[in-house]
């Protein structure tokens, strides 16, 4: 199956933030050459209109991210506007077009954009949120390129990296168990063996080293937790 090429079209001030985070999405299933990132891929020095009439002529969908700003300032009034000159081109070529409604935003009424604009409004929206991100990209991804979304798995515990830990917590432990018996021998002139017996202090050895590695395997699970949330 051919890979499909996706313009990214949006505003830095409104929807940079998700447009970074729908290309790395997309990246796992179309590569970098099959997505124009906006007007961040076009070669310095190159004419911006002739480059994004190229790259939007070789591409097979234009998403247009439209967020709640989006139409702030009157910007699209501006025939020079990126994002104004992006939707036109794409119009006039008849390029498929899907609106992105990020974060709640709404559809602009067709009266509020400009006249050569105004096919816009009557292209089906698909929704988008940070907050839903996972899900609302996995239907992007099915239903606009036919492809099942690149979901990032959470990271494997590493099993070095966990039994590092535990042996760590369990050497922790045993550390503060010495400490506690060189105090003894300070005070009393004992051994603390001679105190409690040796059953006993072998019995309190094994219960600090194993209580040591179940910390360090409670620690270890937490912050592989919160590196994956």
């Amino acid at each position: 199956m051919r890979r499909q090429k996706v313009f990214l079209s949006y505003r830095r001030s409104d929807t940079a933030g998700m447009a970074g985070r729908v290309h790395d999405r997309l990246r796992p299933i179309l590569s970098d050459d099959n997505i124009f990132l906006d007007v961040t891929a076009i070669v310095p020095g190159a004419d911006f209109r002739k480059s994004i009439e190229n790259a939007l002529t070789q591409c097979d969908v234009v998403l247009v991210l439209i967020g709640p700003r989006w139409m702030e300032n009157d910007r699209l009034a501006d025939e020079n506007d990126f994002v104004r000159q992006e939707t036109v081109i794409a119009l006039a070529k008849d390029i498929p077009i899907v609106p992105i409604l990020v974060d709640g935003a709404e559809m602009p009424k067709p009266e509020a954009l400009p006249g050569d604009m105004r096919e816009l409004h009557f292209k089906q929206a698909v929704p988008l949120a940070h907050a839903t991100f996972d899900r609302d990209m996995a239907l992007l991804s099915e239903r606009v390129l036919g492809r099942p979304s690149a979901t990032p798995q959470p990271e494997r515990p590493r099993p070095f990296a966990l039994a590092m830990s535990m042996a760590v917590g369990a050497a922790a432990m045993l550390a503060v168990l010495l400490l506690v018996a060189i105090v003894h021998n300070e005070l009393t002139g004992r051994a603390l063996s001679a105190s409690i017996g040796r059953a006993t202090t072998m019995a309190l050895i094994l219960a600090c080293g194993i209580g040591g590695a179940w910390l360090g395997r409670q620690v270890f699970k937490r912050r592989s937790f919160a590196g994956n949330a």
